[in-house]
């Protein structure tokens, strides 16, 4: 009782004790003004809030002074007894559709259809009734003018909210309005799945609440809150975060005036190697463009151009293109252990408030990952004068080298040989073969393995060399403006072709049959072909570098154990 009591007044209190004074069935009148408190469950439990509001009501009125309202509030019309096997007024009116008439009316029309030998007696006890029901809507209004309260967004959800409701929302964290609606934002439609015993029809209700109070906690409920999220049109979630120079994705980070960044030395007309770009927003843009071959790539490629660019503008209030050495270690200490406030939970997806940079502290090896890709970008900017200095560039960082991302270097021929050994166990399987295949693509052509697994035979093509020589190439569009062509050994489509041939298919790449088949394809029943997934083949060639791990001696056992598949490059 004590928890209850503190809970606040609201116009729906209000509006569902004039039903109970007047005699409206309390569990539907529940239902219209106090449904998004919780369900009314039993009628224990409403004579219970019943009695809790009346309680809060008389201690509103005794605090403003008013012990007479306080004690007319306690009474209980429904206490005073009708005449036995008689209907009360309330019902009659009820009843004849007589609600709207006045008191006097009502009176008339009871007495004429019960009878005039117990009028009298009737009226005196109806009268009581009646004069009592209409003083106290007249104190209800009074009060309601005194006593009822707007929700804020800073008061506890168990002001407002029913409290079993109350309880398992602040399990879940939530304890005040305004984290309420932050978190119903952020998660969308089906905002309360993780938040035990709150469902589809708790959460309907809940949602009503908070857009009927919306204008009082000055915090609106989204309109994709509403809208199942594989229906919510992609211009309402781009809505749900709007642009400011705070932690916000590349597309919505706002980049305060003055560290914008520019080229260092701009010589319009210097010719076309110089980047057509004003800030370093363009200058990472044309980079993207330029380096990103595939849109797994392009994604991994701005994540880290996109965390440099929120650490230099927010916590080193620097362009990006101003950086220098000492800023680079400091970014890499800050990877190590950035701030709670940066951090968020995966797969949070971009359009969500949620959205962080970062998960947690990064692993030594995802930190050398962050480097190489921000060395590339700023190489990227040197090479077209975009600025004079490199300050990825150096290696050593307190006094050691840069964190050992496993580089092709790491792997030396003779780990290349006892691999192949390796792969010589399988190579009667076609899953073997397969698994063989991707590391020699991914060693000798310049391939990343989510590349190579959508490559199709179609982009192969053959060609001649200066001398004469057959040559292939990969040739493969990405869009409009981009054609990429690379070089790779005739060795690789050979095996391939090999491969189609032992399958019941053509043994040329460019026949009409094999438009469509990936080089990495799956080989079925029949020579049907499916594409691997990147993370099939990932986990294809973790299994095999754990085997050569295992069958390998000291330091090449360590190499095989902690290679990746960027490991294969030469």
């Amino acid at each position: 009782m004590k928890r209850i009591a503190q809970r606040h007044l609201h116009h729906g209190h209000f509006a569902f004790m004039r039903a109970v004074v007047q005699g409206i069935d309390a569990q539907a009148s529940w239902d219209r003004y106090l449904r998004a408190e919780g369900e009314h469950r039993d009628g224990r439990t409403v004579r219970r809030t019943i009695d809790w509001i009346r309680d809060a009501f008389a201690a509103a009125a005794r605090q403003a002074r008013r012990p007479g309202l306080a004690r007319l509030i306690l009474l209980q019309p429904e206490r005073l007894s009708e005449l036995p096997g008689r209907p009360s007024l309330e019902e009659f009116a009820i009843q004849h559709g007589l609600e709207d008439f006045s008191a006097d009316e009502q009176l008339e029309a009871y007495q004429a259809a019960m009878g005039s030998a117990t009028s009298a007696g009737l009226g005196r006890r109806s009268g009581r009734r009646q004069r009592l029901v209409a003083k106290q809507l007249e104190a209800l209004r009074w009060l309601e003018q005194h006593a009822a309260q707007a929700p804020a967004a800073t008061d506890p959800l168990a002001s407002w909210l029913d409290e079993s409701i109350a309880r398992r929302l602040a399990r879940a964290g939530l304890n005040d309005v305004a984290q309420l609606v932050e978190h119903v934002n952020a998660v969308g439609a089906r905002w309360w799945l993780h938040i035990p015993g709150i469902g589809p029809r708790k959460g309907a209700r809940i949602l009503e609440w908070l857009r009927l109070h919306a204008k009082d906690i000055s915090m609106d409920v989204g309109a994709h809150v509403f809208i199942p999220r594989h229906r919510v049109p992609l211009h309402l979630l781009a809505s749900v975060v709007k642009a400011e120079t705070a932690l916000r994705p590349y597309e919505k980070f706002d980049v305060p005036q003055g560290l914008e960044g520019g080229p260092e030395r701009p010589n319009p007309g210097q010719g076309s190697g110089q980047l057509p770009a004003r800030t370093d927003r363009e200058a990472i843009d044309a980079w993207l463009d330029a380096a990103a071959r595939s849109a797994a790539t392009r994604r991994s490629y701005r994540k880290e151009a996109e965390r440099l660019l929120l650490w230099a503008v927010l916590v080193r209030c620097k362009a990006m293109s101003s950086l220098n050495d000492e800023d680079v270690q400091a970014y890499r200490d800050f990877l190590c252990a950035p701030p709670a406030e940066w951090c968020g939970p995966r797969h949070v997806q971009r359009w969500s408030p949620r959205w962080r940079p970062l998960e947690g502290p990064l692993a030594p090896a995802a930190v050398g990952q962050a480097h190489t890709v921000l060395h590339g970008l700023f190489r990227f900017w040197v090479r077209h004068a975009y600025i004079q200095r490199n300050p990825f560039a150096a290696s050593a960082v307190r006094g050691t080298s840069a964190p050992k991302a496993v580089s092709s270097r790491s792997i030396t021929p003779a780990d290349w040989t006892h691999l192949e050994a390796v792969l010589e166990l399988d190579k009667q399987t076609e899953p073997g073969r397969r698994v063989a295949r991707a590391m020699r693509w991914l060693r000798f052509s310049d391939m990343g393995l989510g590349e190579l697994t959508k490559l199709r035979c179609e982009h192969l093509r053959r060609s001649h060399g200066s001398h004469g020589d057959v040559q292939w190439q990969i040739v493969a569009d990405d869009g409009p403006r981009s054609r990429h062509v690379m070089l790779i050994p005739t060795a690789l489509v050979e095996e391939f072709q090999a491969e189609l041939v032992r399958q019941g298919r053509p043994g040329n790449v460019g026949a009409p049959d094999n438009q469509g088949v990936h080089i990495l394809a799956r080989f079925g029943s029949s020579g049907f072909a499916r594409p691997w997934s990147a993370s099939g083949a990932a986990k294809a060639i973790r299994a095999t570098f754990d085997r050569a791990a295992a069958l390998a001696d000291g330091s090449a056992a360590q190499r095989w154990a902690q290679a990746s598949p960027r490991a294969l490059r030469t």
